[in-house]
């Protein structure tokens, strides 16, 4: 059985991350906040919701034919 949550408990939780600057979080002094804040972000919401727009994934090991050593390749997958 899931747990019950009331609609105050979650608009107390995201009203709080909405007025959280980023600068409390651990990590992210005055540097990285001016770096987030030209990125549109200025607080712990703006930086949850800022999604990247694309992504390559270059996790995938293939053994190379022409050297005989393990390189990272990426490559995208063509359908026929």
């Amino acid at each position: 059985m899931g747990a019950v949550v009331s609609n105050s408990v979650v608009n107390t939780q995201h009203s709080a991350l909405d007025s959280e600057p980023v600068t409390s979080l651990r990590g992210v002094g005055a540097r990285n906040a001016e770096r987030l804040h030209k990125l549109g972000i200025q607080t712990v919401q703006d930086l949850l919701f800022h999604l990247p727009l694309r992504y390559q994934d270059r996790t995938r090991i293939v053994r190379s034919a022409h050297c005989g050593r393990v390189t990272r390749r990426w490559s995208r997958a063509w359908s026929n």
